[in-house]
C-alpha cells in the first residue's frame, strides 16, 4: 500500500489499528522528510489534533526497532522547535516513551541524539514542559547516560548540558534528583572534554551555580569533584566572556558557603579570578554586586584568601568601583561589607585600605546614604577595625570619623 503524501494522512495511517512495524517505519520516514523540508508541514504537524499522542503511541508500541524510534523521535524534535506547542506536547505523554527508547538503545547514536534534542527543546520552552521532563521517571537518567555514553557528540553534550542547566533552576526536589543520577559528574566531564568551548563552559558553570544555590550536598560534591578548579580554569581561559565570568562568580558565591570550598577556591586561584572578573565586569552595576558577594563569601573567615585579595589588587578595584557608583546604595553596602571583611584579621589589608582611599570611600558612602542601615553598620565596623592599627589613627582623626560614627 502506498504511503499517504501529506502530514494529516501520515498521522492517520500511524494511528490506524493493526499497523505493523515496517509500515510505521515507512510512514515515519515520510513524515520526517516532510517536516524537515517544509516549514508549512512542520507547522501542520505541530498543530494537528492528537499528533503528539499518536507519535507517543507509536514509540511506545512494542516491539519498536531503533530505526522506528530514531525516526519518530526526530520528528518530535523538529516539531518541538516551536516553543508554543511544547506544553501541550509534554502533557500528551511524549516524554516517557522517549526516555524509554533512550534507555533501551543506549548505543544507538541517532536515538540518543534525537532523544536529547526532544528533552532539550521541552526544557527550553518553559517551566511547565521542563518540569514534565524533570519529573518523568527515567528521563533525567537517560539524559545523563547519553552524556556519559557519547562524550564526543557535540550536539548531545551541548543540548544535554543546557537542558540540565535549565532544569536545575527548579525545585530542591528536582535538584536532588539531578544530583542523584550523576548529572554533576557528567557535566564536569563535558567541561573537561570541551575546555575550549566558551558556550559549553558557561552552560556548565551555570548548572553548577544553580545546583549549589541551596544545597549543602551539592556544594560539597562539586568541591570534591574538582568543580571549583573547573570554574577557575574556564574563567582563566575566557577572561573576556562577561556571561561566563558572571556565572562563575555567582557559583563561587554559593560554593563558598562551605568552609572547605573556600580553601579550595583560594588554592585554585579563585580569588585572583574573582578580582579579574571584577575588572572586566565593573561597567555593569548588577554584575558588580554579584562579584562583590562572591569575593565576600570566598574570603570570609579565611585569612589566606583575604590576604590573596589584598595582594592581587582586589581592594583597589573594590574602592574604584565604589567611587564609580557612589549613588547606588545597595552596591555601596556590599562594598562596605566587603572592606569590613577584608580588613578583619589582616594587617596588610588594613594598610592597603587606608593607602588607596578606602577610608574616604566608606565615609562618602555613609554621608551620601545616611539613613541606610546596612551602610551605617558595615561602614562603622570597617572604620573600627582600621582603628586597631595605631598607625592608621592619623587617617581616622584627620577625617573626623569619631563624630560621624557617634551620629549613627
Amino acid at each position: 500500500m502506498a504511503s499517504p503524501a501529506d502530514v494529516d494522512g501520515l498521522l492517520a495511517a500511524l494511528a490506524a489499528p493493526g499497523a505493523d512495524a515496517d509500515a510505521a517505519e515507512a510512514h515515519l520516514a515520510d513524515l520526517r522528510r516532510l517536516v524537515l523540508s517544509d516549514g508549512a508541514d512542520r507547522n501542520r504537524l505541530a498543530k494537528a489534533p492528537n499528533a503528539f499522542q499518536t507519535l507517543a503511541a507509536v514509540l511506545g508500541a512494542p516491539p519498536a526497532s531503533p530505526a522506528v524510534q530514531a525516526r519518530g523521535i526526530q520528528v518530535l524534535s523538529v516539531a518541538l522547535q516551536d516553543a508554543e506547542v511544547a506544553g501541550p506536547a509534554a502533557a500528551s505523554g511524549i516524554v516517557p516513551p522517549v526516555a524509554a527508547a533512550m534507555a533501551a538503545f543506549p548505543a544507538e547514536q541517532e536515538v540518543q541524539s534525537f532523544g536529547v534534542a526532544v528533552l532539550h527543546n521541552l526544557a527550553v520552552a518553559g517551566k511547565v514542559p521542563a518540569a514534565e521532563v524533570a519529573t518523568t521517571e527515567g528521563a533525567l537518567a537517560a539524559l545523563v547516560k547519553a552524556l556519559e555514553t557519547l562524550p564526543e557528540n557535540t550536539a548531545i553534550q551541548t543540548q544535554g548540558c543546557k537542558a540540565l542547566s535549565i532544569m536545575s533552576e527548579e525545585s530542591e526536589m528536582i535538584q536532588a534528583t539531578i544530583r542523584d543520577v550523576g548529572a554533576i559528574q557528567a557535566v564536569l566531564h563535558t567541561m573537561d572534554m570541551f575546555e575550549n568551548s566558551a558556550p559549553l563552559q558557561q552552560t556548565g558553570i551555570e548548572f553548577l551555580r544553580n545546583m549549589s544555590r541551596k544545597s549543602d550536598k551539592a556544594q560539597l560534591l562539586i568541591g570534591e569533584l574538582s568543580g571549583i578548579e573547573a570554574i577557575c580554569k574556564a574563567m582563566s581561559i575566557f577572561g573576556s566572556e562577561e556571561g561566563l565570568l558572571t556565572a562563575g562568580c555567582a557559583a563561587f558565591r554559593f560554593l563558598a558557603f562551605n568552609r572547605d570550598n573556600r580553601t579550595k577556591i583560594g588554592d585554585a586561584g579563585g580569588i585572583t579570578a574573582i578580582v579579574e572578573a571584577l575588572k572586566t565586569l565593573q561597567s555593569v552595576p548588577q554584575r558588580v554586586e554579584s562579584v562583590f558577594k562572591a569575593m565576600n563569601n570566598a574570603t570570609y573567615d579565611n585569612i589566606g584568601n583575604k590576604t590573596a585579595a589584598g595582594r592581587c589588587g582586589g581592594i583597589q578595584v573594590v574602592i574604584e568601583v565604589m567611587e564609580r557608583y557612589r549613588n547606588l546604595p545597595e552596591l555601596q553596602e556590599d562594598g562596605c561589607r566587603l572592606l569590613r571583611n577584608l580588613a578583619d584579621g589582616v594587617e596588610l589589608n588594613r594598610r592597603i585600605i587606608a593607602d588607596v582611599g578606602g577610608i574616604n570611600a566608606v565615609l562618602f558612602a555613609m554621608t551620601t546614604h545616611p539613613n541606610h542601615v546596612g551602610i551605617s553598620e558595615h561602614g562603622c565596623a570597617t572604620l573600627l577595625t582600621l582603628c586597631k592599627n595605631d598607625a592608621l589613627l592619623q587617617y581616622i582623626r584627620a577625617a573626623d570619623v569619631t563624630r560621624l560614627v557617634e551620629s549613627r
